[in-house]
């Protein structure tokens, strides 16, 4: 009985630490994210993409960090870096809508405006308040309202959950 015992307080004793341990990780993580925002904030670019990338070597899924990561690459203008981040967001979170925006926003700064297009419209398709975001961005905003005009116009298709969304005909072509 006193073994039985023994082995359950044992066992309730290594739960209990193994949980610690992850309020500890969860809370270290919050911290560095909450720092590295700071920084962002201040236009500290550098030491802020070495806080995240110290976050993502210890969780490599955590979207936040790589959130936050990708703007200050972009805010550097490391595109490419950028660009993966966000990508990396996209294929965690297939149905983030900021992601494809976001990535849609590097792609145009990189001058792929086809890429751009299809990003930005798949946000659009996702969640059309996604406007709201372009609203805080005048600039960039009315680059994008153009670049989504002109894919209007331009492209034939979108793929969609549903199907294709298919500008020439205006309208959802279900599967």
């Amino acid at each position: 009985m006193k073994r039985i015992i023994g082995i359950l307080a044992v066992s309730a004793l290594t739960s209990l630490s193994s949980l610690s341990a992850d309020v500890t990780t969860d809370v270290r993580t919050t911290t560095l994210i909450g720092r590295a925002n700071k920084m962002l904030k201040d236009n500290n670019f550098k030491p802020a993409v070495s806080t995240l990338s110290v976050v993502l070597e210890e969780s490599p899924e955590n979207v936040r960090a790589l959130r936050l990561r990708g703007n200050a690459h972009f805010a550097m203008e490391n595109f490419s870096e950028a660009l993966n981040d966000f990508s990396k967001i996209v294929q965690l979170q297939p149905k983030n809508a900021r992601a494809y925006f976001e990535r849609g926003v590097v792609h145009f700064a990189m001058g792929n405006d086809d890429l751009a297009g299809d990003d930005v419209e798949k946000a659009y398709v996702l969640n059309p308040e996604i406007e709201q975001i372009l609203a805080s961005k005048p600039g960039l905003g009315q680059k994008i309202r153009n670049l989504r005009l002109k894919s209007e116009t331009s492209k034939a298709q979108v793929r969609h959950k549903s199907g294709l969304i298919d500008f020439k005909f205006g309208g959802l072509i279900t599967k």
